[in-house]
């Protein structure tokens, strides 16, 4: 069989619809720990060139990496746990969605997305701007 005809019978290369998730593909980057934020965890450049490494594949879902809440510092991982990482996550996202910005099945979240994207909506962005 064709490598094509294979790939399109295959449910890894369909769709997926979990509640208000949907997925063009079902190939996913998961969470990992890379060790690229600052000491205080805030995102660094090397964070944002990992990430845009990840979207430019165009998988159907990009996980980000474990993320702090708690405002204590936790060494090179993410946090979220204070505004003052907004401006550097927010910077993140948007770097994660350039690549993909063609492409409408990527789906770029952590664990604690939804915080993150209603402290962004609130603060910077226009109604729908990110639906």
């Amino acid at each position: 069989m064709a490598d094509g005809r294979r790939r399109a019978r295959s449910r890894l290369f369909s769709p997926l619809n979990a509640g208000r998730l949907r997925l063009e593909h079902r190939i996913w980057v998961p969470a990992m720990a890379p060790w690229r934020a600052s000491p205080d965890g805030f995102v660094t450049e090397a964070v944002v060139d990992w990430y845009e490494r990840f979207a430019a594949g165009e998988p159907g879902a990009l996980v980000v990496e474990a993320t702090g809440i708690r405002d204590v510092p936790s060494s090179p991982l993410l946090r979220i746990g204070d505004d003052r990482f907004l401006p550097r996550l927010a910077k993140l996202v948007e770097a994660v969605r350039e690549p993909v910005a063609t492409e409408p099945g990527c789906s770029f979240s952590s664990s604690i997305s939804r915080p993150f994207e209603s402290a962004w909506r609130a603060r910077h962005a226009s109604p729908g701007s990110y639906s």
